[in-house]
This record gives structure tokens, sequence and C-alpha cells, in this order.
């Protein structure tokens, strides 16, 4: 097995896993719970918030990172995996000068039906 399919493979185990938990995530967020899922420990400094409660959001934030230098590392398109879909939902939901942006309810259930993730 060469380099570049090692590469895929961990790719592959990666976006999956990332998949899993973030879909989890979103799903609990879309049903009420997790308010903060998108909110990002500097947005959470702007509004005054302890930072520690945007924790899964970096933790996400964090993930996706890595999976889309990977993708890029492999030159694979990066515009609409899951992954970054998260990264621009959370730079949307944490402006706070946008104030049609919706409740992270909402934006939960918009991320997953837009994946076709959810219901």
């Amino acid at each position: 097995m060469g380099r570049t399919d090692k590469l895929f493979e961990q790719l592959a185990g990666l976006e999956t896993d990332f998949e899993e938990r973030l879909v989890e995530a979103l799903s609990a967020t879309a049903k009420g719970g997790n308010q903060l899922l998108f909110m990002t420990v500097a947005a959470a400094r702007q509004i005054g918030i302890r930072p520690t409660f945007a924790c899964k959001a970096e933790e996400f934030l964090r993930s996706g990172h890595k999976l889309l230098k990977l993708r890029k590392k492999l030159k694979l398109p990066i515009g609409e995996c899951l992954a970054t879909r998260f990264i621009e939902a959370c730079e949307h939901w944490s402006d706070a000068s946008d104030h049609h942006r919706g409740s992270a309810q909402s934006v939960a259930r918009r991320l997953l039906e837009d994946t076709g993730k959810g219901p």
C-alpha cells in the first residue's frame, strides 16, 4: 500500500468519525439541546461568555480543519464536505451583527437537511 493509499484510508476513517460525532451533536441541537454548538471561542469572548462553553465547537473545528487539510493534500474538493459546511455554519452563527442568522436549533436543522443527514 502506497503513501497516497494510506492517506485516503486515513481520510475515510477521519471523515466517518467526524460525520458520526457531528451528526449526533447536530441532531441533539436540532431537538433543542446544546444551543452553543456553533459558538466559537472567539465569539464567546466577544460577547463575554466564558470560552469553556465553546469547547464543543472548537473540537469539531479542529477536526474539520484537519480533514480539509488532508483533502487538499489529496487534491479532493472541499466545498460541499460536511467539515466545510460546519465551519461555515460556525462563522455565520458567530456573527452577532447578522440578526437573521437564526437560532442554533434552526442552523443545525438546516445543516442536517442540506447535507442529507437529517429529517
